[in-house]
């Protein structure tokens, strides 16, 4: 009330306006009558990578060096008691047979037990164990050689016999992790599918798993698919397999089985990656690759004989695979294997067995540790011990991740140079890593607006609130080599720019597969071929995918009893994210990850991991989880004006999602790709959805209506200044049809 009537209070309504707590039904936009600049790229067709704007920042880096890494070649890897060159060995089972004549009564293998009723296991009494299973596969099965095996084990002793088992008879085993009874969904089908595309006739399992197969939630449905098929589906428990009627005569068998083959390059292992919306990449190893994948750890890590080996997570791929089945055998070792059941139930254990074994390096997963500071407090046990505690990563470094963990164990001694990121690829398990590196993690931040043109500047935070905080991945490893390649134009970035990650490495797998019967995949295929078109065209590079660059670091060190400063110098490694999830709207490239926090943090009543930002055709999209049930239009401008001013982005469709209906993996990643694909297929559950503009070519539209009016012909009739590399099409780039097809502010009534 004023003046004895009502009126509106400007200054309140437009303060609820900006906190997005007005009780709206309803709001329009007027892009083209309210933005005056719109950001663009000098090539809005062709994006940053075109050949012509690829060229403009040759040009403008010209006088800066080529992005490659130095390399350290180690020509062999020799065993520090005997003095034998491991690097000589054919294959991983040779140099066991040549551990069990050296160290046969030695432990090999030692499952943690909390009850304390396990024993530990020799290499003599191994190799026996080994030898019974196969015994089973030569003479009770049909099995060939290059055949394919499941191997689904929890984490035991027995799953590593069956392994090695696997490779003496020449059967390429497949492992895979037991079921998780939250999420049969995504399991069984992903389970059914590798049966079908690798033509699957026997699954090796122990105790638990056949208990499953056979009695649990899945019995009835697999027992339809192994009546409908042709070929007959056997499950075995190895667990049992433990004797052997005739050694002498088993071993000349295993020879005229395997005797004549070039054993080397032949596809010995496949690993099954699944990516964060469930979808498979398969890798093949030869044995080859697997001593490489060993010596690449075992000279980047200093490991040796005296080095403990624990496995514990994630047993069947990557870092977790080769802590569990290799490492412990090429060094000559013991492996302890703590099962992962054991660690959700007592997290305490995990550590105490590597305080008591004084284990140096081990590999440990980012959820393993959070879930160890929620269920105890870290302290009674020393980890001073503990000089490389590997962390897994697939993208950019969490900001802070080593810290905040090294301050959960500073009790135990822990130091914060122990902790180390590793970057994984689903091709190569060690691209960079922190291990023993002596500096603490480099920050950089970058100005964003450089960072969209495809530029890496170096700011000051202090000058440049708005710049992006990356943090290193670390050194790359030995006999690895790293260069920064242009994705498209395929020639090498200069320093000052970033670009895709191609690695030439020992710890290379061979190639991508999806079975003999599955579907083949001549994109993935091509990552493994890549060549540098300004480089060596006889050198072979893997396409990561992933965006990053190499930084030069320079450290001055004070001498304490002189006046000289020494100097040091290294290369670490920066990722930015992967090629896939990145978008490019009016020429500029953006990292939707970085756009996801700046929507989950404008307003609290938007869920942290509840957004997702892609492009569908020509649309910008916004997908968000809220805690609201009704008013959502008051948060549209708050997200709308947040990522523009922000990300100069300007966001076509905002929609929100059903309460606990976005999609988050059984890691607590968002499933991006089950997003996009319910879009696209106009089945993702919307409570809300608004129009904002309409679409990017509507944009474009707008730029060529501004310059014309501004006099400008630097868009005048939409000619790309890198028209050379394109055909000319007369035709108009904005269709007015388009917005027709837009529907704004639909409502969509939540049944109560």
């Amino acid at each position: 009330m004023r003046s004895g009537g009502r009126e509106i209070a400007n200054m309140l309504c437009k303060k609820k306006f900006l906190e997005g707590s007005l009780r709206a039904e309803f709001v329009k936009f007027f892009i083209r009558k309210s933005v005056s600049m719109i950001p663009h790229g000098e090539d809005v067709i062709g994006g940053i990578w075109s050949p012509y704007v690829s060229e403009l920042r040759n040009q403008a880096l010209l006088k800066f060096s080529d992005q490659y890494s130095t390399i350290d070649h180690r020509s062999k890897t020799v065993d520090d008691t005997t003095g034998a060159v491991l690097s000589d060995f054919k294959t991983i089972q040779d140099i066991l047979k040549y551990r069990v004549t050296k160290l046969g009564d030695a432990t090999a293998f030692h499952s943690v037990d909390v009850s304390g009723k396990s024993k530990p296991l020799n290499w003599k009494k191994f190799e026996h164990k080994v030898h019974a299973v196969c015994q089973y596969l030569i003479e009770k099965t049909a099995l060939k050689t290059g055949q394919y095996v499941i191997l689904m084990f929890s984490l035991s002793e027995e799953f590593v016999v069956a392994f090695y088992a696997c490779l003496i008879c020449g059967v390429v085993p497949v492992p895979m992790l037991p079921f998780d009874s939250n999420r049969i969904g995504e399991d069984f089908p992903a389970f059914v599918g590798v049966i079908r595309d690798f033509d699957i006739s026997e699954i090796l399992v122990n105790d638990e798993v056949e208990k499953f197969l056979k009695n649990g939630p899945v019995a009835d449905s697999f027992k339809k698919i192994a009546h409908k098929r042709v070929k007959s589906l056997r499950i075995k428990n190895t667990t049992k397999l433990s004797k052997v009627s005739n050694v002498t005569n088993l071993m000349s068998k295993i020879t005229l089985r395997v005797g004549t083959l070039n054993l080397e390059n032949r596809t010995a292992l496949v690993w099954l990656n699944f990516t964060s919306d469930h979808y498979r990449v398969g890798a093949t190893l030869s044995h080859k690759d697997i001593i490489g994948v060993c010596k690449v750890f075992k000279e980047t890590c200093n490991l040796n004989s005296n080095s403990s080996i624990v496995g514990c997570v994630r047993h069947s791929v990557g870092i977790g695979f080769i802590q569990t089945c290799l490492l412990g055998v090429f060094l000559g070792t013991t492996t302890y294997l703590s099962s992962p059941v054991t660690y959700a139930e007592n997290p305490l254990s995990f550590f105490l067995t590597l305080a008591r074994h004084k284990v140096k390096d081990v590999f440990v997963t980012e959820q393993m540790l959070k879930y160890a500071a929620i269920k105890f407090a870290p302290k009674g046990f020393d980890l001073s011990h503990l000089k490389n505690m590997m962390i897994s990563t697939e993208n950019r470094v969490e900001v802070d991740l080593l810290r905040k963990i090294a301050k959960v164990f500073q009790s135990t001694k822990l130091s914060v140079a122990s902790m180390s990121t590793v970057h994984s690829h689903f091709f190569n398990p060690m691209i960079s890593t922190r291990s023993y590196m002596t500096v603490a993690p480099v920050d950089l931040f970058l100005d964003p607006v450089a960072l969209r043109q495809g530029y890496v500047s170096v700011v000051n935070q202090a000058e440049v609130p708005n710049a992006l905080h990356v943090q290193d991945s670390g050194m790359v490893p030995v006999c690895t080599e790293v260069a920064i390649v242009n994705p498209e134009t395929r020639k090498i970035c200069k320093e000052g720019e970033y670009g895709e990650i191609w690695v030439r490495s020992e710890a290379n797998l061979t190639s991508f597969t999806n079975g003999p019967k599955g579907p083949t995949d001549s994109f993935s295929q091509m990552q493994f071929k890549g060549v540098i078109a300004d480089g060596n065209p006889d050198v072979r590079y893997l396409r990561t995918g992933d965006l990053g660059f190499l930084h030069n670091i320079s450290i001055t060190k004070n001498q304490n009893d002189t006046n000289i400063n020494e100097v040091s110098s290294f290369q670490p490694l920066f990722v930015l994210g992967k090629i896939a999830d990145t978008f490019e709207v009016m020429g500029l490239h953006h990292f939707p990850i970085d756009i996801e926090n700046t929507i989950e943090y404008c307003h609290p009543d938007i869920y942290r991991n509840g957004s997702c930002v892609f492009k569908c055709a020509d649309y910008t999209i916004v997908v968000c989880e809220s805690k609201r049930s009704r008013f959502y239009s008051s948060l549209v401008p708050l997200i709308v004006n947040t990522v523009l001013s922000k990300h100069h982005l300007v966001i076509d469709i905002v929609a929100f999602i059903r309460k606990g209906e976005f999609p988050i993996s059984r890691l607590g990643t968002k499933q991006r790709a089950r997003i996009v694909d319910a879009w696209v297929q106009g089945v993702i559950p919307i409570s809300a959805s608004y129009g904002v503009n309409y679409g990017e070519n509507s944009m474009i539209k707008l730029v060529k209506e501004m310059d014309k009016a501004a006099g400008s012909g630097a868009f005048h009739g939409l000619k790309n200044p890198a028209r050379a590399y394109y055909d000319e099409d007369e035709l108009d780039v904005f269709d007015e049809l388009a917005s027709s097809k837009l529907r704004l502010n639909n409502e969509f009534v939540v049944p109560p």
